[in-house]
């Protein structure tokens, strides 16, 4: 009833609903029955939820998410994790918008959401993480004014590997990125390694 929408207006219905498959799937009392369900089939609903743009519906997808990941963070399939990353981005939209009277609740649901994203780059560099770095670091790009300083200068050094002068539109891209992360940037760590970046591929 969440993907039809039946469940609009009765938001405790639909946070139970989350809260339910999340546990009966990944949770610490899991069904074992429904081990057939993989986090790529289950989490489109956890999508659906959010279009009911209720703080409580994005606590629970919240906290069912980072169960998950927390849970299963090393034996999420490809498709899961780009399954979770989908959700990231929806609720790095969702929370600003939708939960501004509890500011309090909004800094813990970022948090939970930026504690989701710095899994998934300690797996990185581990070089256990099997999903898509291309869309791992397009995410972490969307919010990297609320990253801390290392999680931004990894994205550098993954966004350098892109630029160099015999690639088309190089000199847009390094235009682009000493703008965001040198000019408009206070952080020291993260402008030096924008100029960093800058003199190694003009060396």
């Amino acid at each position: 009833f969440i993907q039809t929408g039946e469940g609009q207006g009765n938001t405790a219905l639909v946070r139970g609903s989350v809260c339910l498959v999340g546990k009966s799937l990944w949770g610490p009392q899991r069904i074992e029955q429904l081990n057939s369900y993989s986090p790529m089939t289950i989490l489109p609903t956890f999508v659906e939820a959010l279009n009911f743009d209720h703080p409580l519906v994005i606590f629970e997808v919240i906290t069912q998410l980072s169960t998950l990941v927390d849970k299963s963070c090393y034996d999420l399939r490809a498709t899961g994790t780009d399954a979770v990353l989908s959700l990231v981005e929806m609720l790095l939209i969702a929370i600003p918008e939708k939960v501004q009277r509890d500011a309090t609740m909004k800094r813990n649901m970022l948090t939970s959401v930026h504690n989701i994203i710095s899994t998934f780059e300690k797996l990185i560099l581990e070089n256990t993480y099997v999903g898509s770095k291309h869309r791992f670091y397009s995410v972490v790009e969307r919010c990297y004014h609320q990253r801390p300083e290392y999680s931004v200068i990894s994205l550098l050094i993954y966004r350098a590997n892109e630029i160099y002068p015999t690639r088309q539109g190089w000199i847009e891209a390094l235009n682009e990125l000493m703008e965001k992360y040198f000019h408009k940037e206070t952080r020291p760590g993260v402008r030096m390694k924008a100029l960093a970046i800058m003199m190694d591929v003009l060396r």
